[in-house]
């Protein structure tokens, strides 16, 4: 597997894409392993992903914390979340817009 990571640059807000590392507190994405202090970028903390090595059905690279929807058999929206050896879809419930859920008997 490919160990790619990605965050949103401070400065421009923009998605950016390499290797992560954290010097001093600050979170950094590189464009190459072996010189990790040419061209670095600084990112938001929280935005930093690593690529899970899956793509969705559109061929777009899916990171941990993307938000993914599932239609199986209602529209679910979960988080990707890297748990113990690997990524998993965290369940989600549902968001229904009627206040009673559907075969809720009532």
């Amino acid at each position: 597997m490919e160990y790619k990571f990605r965050g949103k640059d401070v400065k421009t807000g923009e998605w950016v894409y390499g290797f992560h590392c954290v010097w001093q507190g600050i979170h950094l994405i590189f464009d190459s392993p072996f010189n990790l202090f040419h061209n670095p970028v600084e990112v938001h903390s929280d935005s930093v992903g690593m690529w899970t090595g899956l793509k969705d059905k559109s061929g777009i690279e899916i990171y941990g914390g993307d938000v993914v929807k599932a239609n199986n058999p209602v529209e679910v929206h979960s988080t990707i979340e890297y748990i113990g050896a690997g990524y998993h879809r965290s369940t989600r419930l549902p968001m229904y817009t009627n206040p009673t859920p559907p075969d809720s008997g009532i």
